[in-house]
Order: structure tokens, then C-alpha cells, then sequence
């Protein structure tokens, strides 16, 4: 399994509580080397550095990285980035014939598709959607990333899952996996956690099994974002208007329980205006990809035209072959007549 979502949202505590989950059914993830704890992360990032220095590569590969990234999806299967991701199939061998691991990186929200030409089978996501102010705060506090742009950050990385989640992957939100009572989250969030397990062929932990895992993960005293502030009122630092829309998308999702995936993918089907001036503001996407992007917009916008073209060459078509038909009827009407005329 997979698990992603934006950056300071959550990650690592759902790929910590899920490889607890994983460790009773004998699941083993030694072969996959992980980054060790650091402040960022007290308890460990739950990643291995294989799959993470992929994604940087792949993100490479097309001029971004994780605090640039790409506006619109990747069209990952061109020639070029094929030959990549049949050199690397190799060495993610494990990943592609096991169901008994788990492995997480924000970044997934950006690359996820590329793996379906990694591994030749589509790898199920568990993802966290986090309150977008905690995540700005929290990208401040570790990258000293301004809060308008960590705002962006946020709207950028959900926008790229939004397209990649599908039925069968789990969304929760990072305010409920903090919950002191599993009487709660046993309505919710454990099922889930649960249905996605079942689905790897992966013995599901008990109701007391959950207990223990989360008694052992869950910390809330380490959530960054209350714990480094920027100076001043973070609310102070960002357009109102960024600030409002970001808070609406996330209401909207955290507000449709227990539905959360559908809504989820429908509020972030749409880029708001708010959202691409502060991208522009802030630069958010180097030239590069930017000029990328446009070139990619032009060429849908090509191929709509040429659909469009190609509809009115088949309207013509069709128009020519009715024009000729009546011609040649009236002209046979008219060659009836002289007949007749002719005869009489």
C-alpha cells in the first residue's frame, strides 16, 4: 500500500499506524532502508529511501520538485520516461509481487500514476487530507516556507490525488486519527483502515490489536503546527480570499462524513481563481514547467479543435453527398419530363 497526501499532513502517523497493523500478519518491510528520525519527524518517517529517491527523480525529470511542483497531471508514458520505468522495474521487484508492505511519500500525490508503469499493477493509496492552515503552519515551521505559498502547496498536492484516488483507497482526515477514543474511530476510520487491509489479503487487526497500535503511534503533542508559529497572526500573512477558499475546500470535505473520498474528489476537480493567482504570485511552478504546461494546455486545446475539425469535415461530407443526391434526383425529374415532352 501507499500512502500519501500533502506534505505535514499526516503521513507518517497513518504509514506508522498501518505498519503496526502490518507487523501482526507477519508483513516484512526489511528490504526497504528507511531515513532515520530526525526533529521534522520524532518518531520516523515510515518511507523508504528507495521509493523516495525516485520520485525526486521522477519530479526531476520534468523540472519540478516537492515545493515546485507541477499545476496539471504528467502525462507520465512518453517515450524517454518508458525506458526509465523499465530499468527501475527490477529493482522494485518486491513491491510489484508482495501486497504485504507498506511505503509512503507525499510525493505519491504527483508520481502515483507513473507506478502503474513500474510495477504493472496499480498500488492502492491510503491518504490524509490535514487542515490547510495546520499544514501552512506546519511547512513554515520546518522549511520556513511563507504561509501563502505553503496554502498553495496544500491546494496543488490534493489537486494531483484528487485525480489519482479510486475506489477502494482510504481517505481520513488527520484531526481524526488523533482521537482519543477508538469507540469513535471504530465507526469510521478503522473500518476503513480495516476493508483496505482485507483487500491485500492481510489479516485484520482486532478492535484491542487497534487499541495497542494507536496507543503507541498517536502523540498529539507533537503536532508542529501549534507548536511553531510565525511571528505574527498567520492569518495576517495571506490573502483573506486564499485563505477563505482553502478553508471552504476543506469543510466541504471534512463536512460530507462518512463520505469523505467522493466528496473529496469532487472538490478538488476544479482549480479556483484565488488558487492560480497565488500560484502566479508565488511562483509556486518554475518557468520550465509552466511553459511545459501551457505547451500541454495547447495541444488539448489542439485536439479539441481537431475533433471539432473533423466533425465539420464529416458534417460537409454528408452535406456533399445530400446536395448531390437532390441534384441527381431533380436532374432525373427533369430528364423524366424531356422524355415525355419528347415522346408526346
Amino acid at each position: 500500500m501507499f500512502i500519501t497526501g500533502c506534505h505535514r499532513s499526516g503521513t507518517s502517523l497513518l504509514a506508522s499506524l498501518l505498519k503496526g497493523a502490518l507487523a501482526l500478519s507477519d508483513g516484512n518491510d526489511d528490504c526497504k532502508e528507511e531515513p532515520e528520525a530526525s526533529l521534522d519527524n520524532p518518531r520516523g518517517f515510515f518511507e523508504s529511501r528507495q521509493l523516495l529517491e525516485l520520485n525526486e527523480s521522477l519530479l526531476s525529470s520534468i523540472g519540478a520538485h516537492w515545493h515546485t511542483p507541477p499545476l496539471f497531471p504528467i502525462t507520465w508514458p512518453i517515450q524517454g520516461r518508458l525506458e526509465v520505468f523499465h530499468n527501475e522495474r527490477l529493482s522494485f521487484e518486491s513491491y510489484a509481487l508482495n501486497n504485504n508492505w507498506v511505503d509512503k511519500d507525499p510525493r505519491l500525490c504527483i508520481t502515483h500514476p507513473a507506478y502503474l508503469h513500474i510495477l504493472l499493477k496499480r498500488v492502492p493509496l491510503a491518504c490524509v487530507l490535514r487542515e490547510p492552515m495546520e499544514v501552512a503552519i506546519s511547512l513554515y515551521a520546518r522549511n520556513a516556507i511563507p504561509i501563502e505559498r505553503g496554502l498553495g502547496l496544500w491546494f496543488i498536492y490534493n489537486f494531483h490525488l484528487a485525480a489519482s484516488i479510486r475506489p477502494g483507497d482510504v481517505l481520513t482526515l488527520y484531526s481524526s486519527l488523533l482521537i482519543d477514543d477508538l469507540e469513535i474511530q471504530s465507526q469510521s476510520i478503522i473500518k476503513e483502515l480495516n476493508g483496505l487491509l482485507d483487500r491485500q489479503g492481510i489479516q485484520v487487526p482486532e478492535m484491542s490489536q487497534w487499541r495497542t497500535i494507536f496507543r503507541q503511534h498517536v502523540e498529539p503533542g507533537l503536532n508542529r503546527s501549534g507548536l511553531s508559529r510565525p511571528p505574527s497572526n498567520p492569518q495576517t500573512l495571506v490573502d483573506p480570499v486564499l485563505l477563505d477558499s482553502c478553508e471552504k475546500l476543506y469543510n466541504q470535505v471534512k463536512d460530507a462524513k462518512p463520505d469523505f473520498r467522493n466528496q473529496f474528489i469532487d472538490t478538488f476537480s476544479a482549480l479556483p481563481r484565488s488558487i492560480l493567482e497565488v500560484i502566479e504570485r508565488q511562483q509556486l511552478c518554475s518557468p520550465e514547467i509552466r511553459l511545459q504546461e501551457r505547451l500541454h494546455a495547447q495541444e488539448q486545446e489542439l485536439s479539441v479543435l481537431n475533433i471539432e475539425c473533423q466533425k465539420l469535415r464529416t458534417q460537409q461530407v454528408t452535406s456533399n453527398n445530400s446536395l448531390k443526391k437532390f441534384l441527381s434526383r431533380l436532374l432525373r425529374y427533369f430528364s423524366r419530363l424531356f422524355h415525355i415532352g419528347w415522346n408526346k
